[in-house]
């Protein structure tokens, strides 16, 4: 690929663009997980506040296995549950996501891409513009045995699905059909989808999990199911539009798709300060490889030696945990009370008998999953702190505010000669203001350094759930007993107020007042 990645500070300024465009009804959009967003920004400096790290600790393939349900290999696009924007996952237009691509490729090449649309949901008073994140799964069949399951927009219209249908089903056009309608946990099967080409699955009452029929009227005229209601017909010209469609559409997938396949050479090698393409890994090491370095990597001892591949095949062959205590035998499961890998050989021993195991992947997940969700809700309890300090410094800048003020109007009152001891009191005033703003920001401090220990930690923990780095997980050690307490608050605020004196022109210092 001739494209070679743009500078950092390019980067940036692309990537500020796309986020800050306005997305209109049918854009195309891209979701990608803030983990390895958090990964990029750091890279690339996108903190202006924050340059220590820029350059240092490249963020690798774009991965968005963390959003998706089990491995990003056995189901890609199955989204988890519950996700949410901005905490979750960011959405990238189709220009920006291929950018990003272009630049740092995918850790699982398509399985990654997580397509979805702009579309315009109409209220009562007005129209809003959003993305259809989750979309509606249908189980589509023809009264036979056989059932597959679609995800369609909830805005697509009844028209694309009996078209989606005819394709699946090998129905041609010529036949004309008409759709039938099963409720999820009815046992009656109704004709709901009467010929409204034109409703969207939403206005014909369509939910997840909805089962569809499609019947041919027989030739004789005649319906299988009985009636004499008029069915969809395809005409010459409405198919053709919709080829023409469709090629432009799949056109620009193929667009996508060739950046995305393009961007596996900008991967690179993980040997000393090599910058070349990696086209090779090694599953033992789990280190990608350049040829060049590829042979200087199989001369480096290894207990248990090297197991060199391509690239592109590296999610297809098996990572192996070794037993600590069995060395070179393979664990093959996760023993629950001891929380440990265990081989052949350990389940043989009496001290994991009686025990419960599970798959070895799914037990150090368990554990890592575990100690994640802690530190997340110790960041949030101690967020809500540092709101209630927030809400508290806006209560104290009033009461300065109403101090100040009286002041001034004492001051006007006054003669020339009291402004040097206005300007006196103004100071004692921001000396007060300066203590309780220290003791505020110190309590705040204390709050921002856990919050910052903590997301290092849950960073870590990130990790170790994407890299899935089996040395790593095996000496994973928790740390979630430091963050159970969240530190309260210890302020020692006084509440002051404005006295006013009687002044003459002896004692002008005397009578302006005080601040108490």
């Amino acid at each position: 690929m001739d494209q070679k990645p743009e500078t950092l500070d390019t980067q940036v300024e692309m990537i500020q663009g796309f986020l800050k465009r306005e997305l209109k009804p049918g854009d195309k959009v891209y979701l990608l997980d803030t983990g390895w967003f958090r990964k990029w920004k750091t890279y690339v400096g996108y903190d202006q506040r924050d340059q220590s790290k820029k350059g240092h600790s490249h963020p690798g393939p774009i991965d968005n296995s963390p959003l998706l349900k089990g491995s990003a290999r056995d189901d890609p696009g199955a989204l988890k549950d519950h996700l949410r924007e901005a905490f979750h996952y960011i959405f990238l237009p189709e220009d920006g996501w291929v950018f990003m691509v272009q630049n740092y490729g995918t850790l699982h090449d398509r399985k990654d891409i997580i397509q979805r649309r702009v579309i315009d949901e109409k209220g009562i008073f007005e129209t809003h513009y959003k993305v259809e994140v989750y979309l509606m799964s249908l189980l589509l069949g023809n009264f036979t045995n056989w059932m597959i399951r679609k995800e369609m927009s909830r805005y697509d219209t009844i028209e694309s699905l009996v078209y989606y249908m005819r394709e699946q089903f090998s129905i041609s056009d010529e036949v004309e059909v008409r759709l039938w309608r099963k409720s999820t946990g009815s046992k009656k099967t109704s004709r709901a989808l009467d010929n409204k080409r034109e409703e969207t699955l939403q206005e014909a009452g369509l939910y997840s999990d909805d089962r569809i029929y499609i019947e041919t009227r027989n030739k004789d005229g005649t319906w299988p199911r009985g009636g004499t209601e008029e069915g969809f017909k395809v005409s010459k010209e409405r198919r053709q539009n919709l080829k023409k469609d469709k090629g432009s559409e799949k056109q620009r997938d193929i667009q996508s798709e060739e950046a995305v396949e393009g961007a596996q050479e900008l991967v690179q090698c993980h040997h000393d300060d090599c910058e070349s393409s990696a086209l090779l890994y090694c599953t033992t090491c789990q280190e990608n490889l350049c040829p060049g370095c590829a042979g200087l990597h199989m001369l480096k001892k290894s207990k248990r030696g090297h197991n060199v591949v391509e690239y592109q095949t590296k999610d297809a062959c098996r990572v192996h945990v070794y037993c600590a205590t069995h060395d070179p035998m393979i664990c093959e499961l996760y023993c629950e009370q001891c929380e440990i890998p265990v081989c052949p050989n350990c389940l043989i021993d009496k001290s994991h008998k009686g025990h419960d195991y599970k798959k070895i992947v799914d037990g150090i997940k368990s554990c890592i999953q575990k100690e994640k969700y802690g530190i997340e809700n110790h960041i949030q309890r101690l967020h809500e702190k540092t709101e209630a300090l927030d809400t508290k410094m806006k209560e104290r800048e009033e009461k300065y505010s109403n101090l100040l003020k009286e002041v001034e109007i004492r001051e006007k009152e006054l003669l020339e000669a009291v402004k040097t001891v206005a300007a006196q009191r103004r100071q004692t005033i921001d000396d007060i203001k300066a203590s309780d703003k220290s003791q505020i920001q110190a309590e705040g401090n204390k709050l921002n350094l856990q919050i910052t220990e903590a997301e290092k930690e849950l960073e870590s923990c990130e990790k170790l759930l994407q890299n899935q780095n089996p040395d790593q997980m095996l000496s994973f050690e928790s740390r979630i007993s430091e963050f159970q307490v969240v530190p309260e608050i210890n302020l020692d605020l006084k509440t002051r107020c404005f006295t006013r004196g009687s002044l003459s022109t002896d004692d002008v210092a005397a009578g302006f007042g005080d601040i108490q």
